[in-house]
């Protein structure tokens, strides 16, 4: 049962934690009663089905505008990660229980977490207004924080606060993983590749120009692999790279039928975001 107001520190321990934020309600979580198995991004995925138990809170079918509006978003645990989904049909099928379809899959840059399948009895959290914000200083985002959530007035030290250490990795800050990355030979024996980058933040727009960066500077990394062999890597500050036919030679000792690339853009400190890794026939 919900105990009321709970307070949330946080802090290098228990006793010199401070306060982060004042959760009022329970969040809707749950868990899957049947896998989730991957599907299409950037459209509605009509061929997954998937039914979760929720341990409260409620679920409710919405428009497809109304999700396309942030509606029913799901996060879906995944290895450490979170797989983000929007549902546009929620059923409920049973006690607690409830049908999902009509999925948007793979939100807010989170493709990389599809599993293969999400399997039953993964959780799940409604990302929705019950959620409040813990706020994390710049100096603690890899670092072990004890977290404290004590009954609303008192102590983070408090017997009856739920405690637990955690370490958050600012996984949002990441650069989303670039899309439409294309390969092409020319008469010259030359590949032209190239991708276009992802925002993370302020992307929304539909008028003429760019995405906006998001970083300090533009920058990507390029590996060429052959299976699990890394053939070459190189960093380029435009969404685009020239693979001389020299170097395909020189790399593979013949031009190849097709390559295998992975490509990140780069953050502000030189880190690789999430990747984008496919293989393309030439």
């Amino acid at each position: 049962p919900w105990p009321g107001v709970l307070e949330v520190h946080a802090g290098v321990t228990a006793a010199l934690a401070t306060k982060r934020a004042a959760a009022s309600q329970a969040a809707t979580m749950g868990e899957l009663l049947w896998a989730l198995w991957p599907g299409p991004v950037d459209r509605w995925d009509e061929g997954d089905v998937v039914r979760v138990k929720l341990h409260g809170g409620s679920l409710a079918s919405a428009s497809s505008e109304a999700v396309l509006n942030g509606v029913n978003a799901i996060a879906v645990e995944a290895n450490g990660e979170w797989e983000i989904v929007k549902a546009r049909n929620c059923v409920l099928v049973g006690d607690n229980q409830y049908e999902l379809s009509g999925f948007l899959r793979g939100c807010l840059g989170s493709a990389h977490a599809m599993q293969a399948p999400h399997p039953v009895g993964a959780r799940i959290v409604l990302l929705d207004a019950k959620l409040v914000r813990m706020e994390i200083g710049a100096h603690e985002w890899h670092e072990a924080l004890q977290v404290a959530a004590p009954p609303f007035g008192l102590l983070a030290t408090d017997a009856r606060a739920a405690v637990q250490t955690v370490t958050f990795p600012r996984a949002a800050a990441r650069p989303w993983a670039p899309s439409r990355v294309k390969a092409i030979r020319g008469a010259s024996g030359d590949v032209a590749i190239s991708w276009i980058r992802c925002a993370g933040a302020g992307g929304d727009s539909w008028g003429p120009g760019d995405v906006p960066l998001g970083e300090a500077s533009e920058a990507y990394q390029l590996d060429i692999l052959d299976g699990a062999l890394l053939k070459r890597s190189v960093t380029v500050t435009n969404a685009a790279y020239t693979y001389t036919s020299v170097n395909q030679i020189a790399d593979f000792g013949t031009a190849p039928a097709s390559l295998h690339l992975r490509v990140a853009q780069l953050d502000s400190g030189g880190a690789p975001g999430l990747n984008t890794e496919l293989t393309i026939t030439l």
